[in-house]
């Protein structure tokens, strides 16, 4: 249903901000962007439940939940 395709779109959003950010050079004011757009997406995922383990940001260094 509705929610499933939710969660689809939030797991392809993760994924792709994630590659996106990896792309980018250290520095760059894209990062930071993508960063928010990644975060944004991870908020709303640990809202629904999804992806419930804590991996490593690879910008602030810091653990998230997402």
């Amino acid at each position: 249903g509705v929610a499933h395709d939710f969660n689809n779109l939030l797991t392809v959003l993760l994924g792709i901000a994630e590659i996106a950010i990896e792309s980018v050079r250290e520095g760059d004011p894209l990062r930071d962007d993508l960063a928010e757009i990644r975060n944004a997406g991870a908020r709303a995922a640990a809202e629904r439940g999804i992806g419930a383990r804590a991996h490593p940001c690879r910008i602030c260094g810091e653990t998230e939940t997402g």
